[in-house]
């Protein structure tokens, strides 16, 4: 059965660009708790996005002209996940609300 993973934030880091955010968070196997890494984050039609390191940290940046498009987290051998980025913005404040399941 494919697994499911939680996102959890660990730092939300505001960036010099006055409508563009750096986002910073780490994917973690909600199972095991441990880290997923070279998970796939980024804007769906868009060249925008990044990929989590080997411990699972992610940093990516997200101008407020993406407010509607969808964000796609995706991993081999788990769930993938889509987000309006406003959504992920606002969830990404509140680690217990970044639930990927």
């Amino acid at each position: 059965s494919m697994k499911s993973f939680l996102m959890l934030a660990i730092l939300c880091l505001p960036s010099v660009v006055s409508f563009s955010q750096t986002y910073s968070g780490q994917i973690i196997d909600i199972e095991s708790g441990k880290p997923i890494q070279y998970t796939n984050i980024g804007i769906i039609g868009k060249t925008v996005g990044t990929t989590s390191d080997a411990n699972g940290f992610f940093k990516i940046e997200l101008n407020n002209k993406f407010d509607n498009d969808t964000l796609g987290i995706s991993c081999i051998g788990y769930v993938s996940k889509k987000y309006q980025v406003r959504n992920f913005k606002n969830d990404i404040k509140n680690p217990e609300k970044i639930k990927i399941w």
